[in-house]
């Protein structure tokens, strides 16, 4: 299945043929910021919110996803990948060189995002294309793309984005095709 996501006007869209399937939306308050996963009906589907360690300002997340609270860990402080564990199974996502990450379940690929551009002038909008196996959770899937991916400051500027530059600890799979 390949879901496009665009950032427009503070909301990353998320499509399916053309139709909205999610939208994520940011909401902050005074002590924290939280990126809110919502469906095509704006039901609630999970809440977001970024924690950081001092004093090692490594990035964590946290997430209220059906009644639970799970955990999005990177491995190390400038870590390649991050972990969530959910119903019994390891779900990592890993970033590849450039503009490519995987998102693997207990070791196996379910899913990966690509970048469309590592170049973007002033407002322009962020695209971001999933491929993602049909019998996956795709809500995990997508949790995982806003908890890393959503940003929503609309600044001017240029920004210049050319992925992973490390050695990458897992190679990316070019002949891997998304279950139908």
């Amino acid at each position: 299945m390949r879901i496009d996501i665009e950032n427009k006007a503070g909301k990353y869209l998320f499509k399916k043929d053309g139709e909205l399937i999610f939208s994520s939306v940011e909401r902050k308050n005074l002590l924290r910021t939280c990126t809110l996963l919502k469906d095509r009906n704006n039901q609630l589907i999970a809440e977001i919110y970024t924690k950081y360690s001092i004093p090692f300002i490594q990035i964590k997340y946290i997430v209220k996803y059906q009644n639970n609270l799970l955990k999005i860990l990177p491995k190390s402080i400038i870590g390649p990948y991050y972990i969530l564990d959910y119903n019994y199974s390891k779900y990592i996502l890993v970033k590849h060189r450039g503009l490519k990450y995987s998102v693997l379940k207990e070791n196996k690929q379910i899913a990966y995002f690509i970048k469309e551009s590592g170049v973007s002038l002033g407002f322009a909008k962020r695209k971001f294309i999933i491929e993602v196996d049909a019998d996956a959770d795709v809500n995990l899937v997508c949790i995982f793309f806003c908890a890393v991916f959503c940003d929503f400051e609309s600044r001017a500027e240029i920004n210049i984005d050319l992925g992973l530059m490390l050695k990458e600890e897992k190679l990316f799979d070019n002949n891997w095709i998304a279950k139908k």
